[in-house]
Parts: structure tokens; sequence; C-alpha cells
């Protein structure tokens, strides 16, 4: 059995379609229920007609909510970008602490020059987004 070209050419065309299709009728079910201003028996409704037509109701969903699909898309999105600034200042801000300590017990001559090194390369290696220092490249500056 052969292939030619256009039998591979339709048969990509249909996959492509089919997985686009796919993926619209998820994201309309993901945002009817996200939808927090729709009630209960509305979702019921849309999911239902949905399941029963497909197509139909993802194109009168789009038509209908399609600008507050967008909205609260952005919405999220901007959610989950503030999550991660704060998780990533407040591992930055751990570092800081656990920097100042090693410092205040280097001072007070609690540990040595050489065991202050180490928890500080350690503390800094540990960061999410280290420049990917290690210890063979040398010390660290002060």
């Amino acid at each position: 059995m052969s292939i030619n070209f256009w039998d591979f050419f339709w048969a990509t065309l249909v996959f492509f379609l089919l997985v686009s299709y796919l993926s619209l009728l998820f994201f309309v079910l993901a945002d009817i229920i996200r939808n927090r201003e729709m009630g209960r028996w509305v979702k019921f409704v849309w999911i239902l007609l949905l399941v029963f037509l497909p197509f139909l109701t993802a194109l009168a969903y789009l038509i209908a909510h399609g600008q507050a699909m967008t909205l609260r898309a952005e919405a999220l999105n901007e959610m989950s970008r503030a999550q991660v600034a704060g998780s990533v200042s407040n591992e930055e801000a751990t570092a800081v602490n656990q920097l100042k300590t090693a410092k205040t017990l280097l001072d007070e001559r609690a540990i040595t020059q050489t065991e202050f090194q180490r928890l500080k390369e350690s503390i800094l290696q540990n960061l999410p987004f280290s420049s990917g220092r290690s210890s063979e490249s040398g010390p660290l500056p002060q």
C-alpha cells in the first residue's frame, strides 16, 4: 500500500482540524466551569448542549461569551504571574536572610571563614534562577 502526496495532505489537514476542534471544545468547557457569574442550571444546560450539539454550541458560546472568556483568561494569567513573582521574591528574601544570619555568625566568630564561604555557596546555588555557578568556578565575591 502506497500513500501519495494528496492522501498524506488530507490526513494531515483532517488531523489538524480534529485537534483544533477538540481544543475549542475543551476551552469552552473549561470557561463554562470557571465562569462564576453563570448559575448552576445555566452551566448544566450549556454542558448538555455541548455534549449533544458540540459544534453549534461552541460557536454560540463563543459569540455570546467570547469577550468575557478573554477577560477571564487574562485575569487568570495575571493572577498566575503575580503568584510566581511572589514566590520568587519570597525565596530570594529567604536567601538574603540566610546570608545575613551566616554573616552574623561569622562576625561573632561562631563559624570560620571557610564555613561561611561554604554556606554562602550552598545558599546561592539553591536560588531558583541562580547563575549556575559551581564550586569549581572559584570562590564567590564577598
